[in-house]
């Protein structure tokens, strides 16, 4: 069969139009909507429409959006230099959650929370869920891409739940006199005891003088738990190099009395 072919000619042009709704304080939700128009009848509804969502700050909105206007998503980089002067870089990423996450989150013991469910969505699709009257996610926060950390719309860190056992801790009978521990720690709320008893650390982890350990987790309040991450990341201190030392030297479970002294 000969094949055929059809010209035509027409004028193509493109609409833009951004619509902005109000998040929380300084950030809006955008969508951004690109729309073909032809001087052919028709033809405009052959060429694809397109749709870009996200999260902006208010002092990133131009004055007059044009089809060239570069709208300025948001991510925060958040850069410190910690212990041993060396620089850290973390980048965080907007989500809307509802409070029934914010609950759960806080008592999350993973290392990892999903962003992928039903309480959670991300910048893409902000403006659809500031529009629905019935969606319940309305609380603004952003997520670290490096260690987990969560802090709210005016980026202030969120508390989680802080593990304890004879690695990182140091929660064990070489350095702590346990029993003491464990019946100071029974009477604290925010404190979560692995089997409420003094454990056993597996063979292939125990040393001579370092048999048994305790086992459970500290639920701070947001303020001590802010506090934490303030002197950890900022003090110059020597040994301040994870938040368990910190924790340590500021007595912050009010445990050092039963520490024990380690000769070395």
């Amino acid at each position: 069969m000969e094949q055929q072919t059809a010209n035509i000619s027409a004028e193509i042009s493109i609409e833009r139009k951004v619509d902005f709704i109000r998040v929380v304080g300084n950030y809006y939700a955008f969508r951004s909507v690109y729309t073909p128009k032809s001087s052919k009848k028709g033809l405009a509804s052959w060429l694809p429409k397109s749709s870009v969502q996200g999260l902006i700050h208010k002092d990133n909105i131009p004055k007059k959006v044009t089809v060239n206007s570069k709208l300025k998503g948001v991510t925060i980089v958040d850069k410190y230099i910690g212990y041993g002067k060396c620089v850290y870089e973390t980048t965080y990423f907007p989500f809307l959650v509802n409070e029934k996450f914010l609950k759960e989150f806080r008592k999350n013991k993973e290392f990892r929370i999903p962003c992928t469910s039903n309480d959670t969505v991300d910048a893409s699709s902000f403006f659809d869920e500031m529009s629905n009257e019935k969606s319940d996610k309305r609380i603004l926060v952003f997520l670290s891409n490096y260690d987990n950390t969560w802090r709210d719309h005016n980026f202030r860190m969120l508390s989680r739940p802080i593990y304890f056992d004879y690695i990182d801790a140091r929660m064990d009978n070489k350095n702590y006199h346990l029993n003491k521990v464990l019946e100071h720690l029974r009477k604290r709320e925010d404190i979560e005891i692995e089997g409420d008893k003094v454990l056993e650390i597996p063979y292939y982890n125990r040393d001579e003088d370092r048999t048994r350990y305790l086992s459970f987790w500290w639920y701070p309040t947001d303020r001590v738990y802010r506090n934490l991450y303030t002197l950890y990341r900022e003090s110059k201190e020597e040994g301040f190099w994870n938040i368990y030392r910190v924790i340590e030297a500021k007595d912050k479970l009010g445990i050092e009395k039963y520490r024990k002294v380690v000769e070395v």
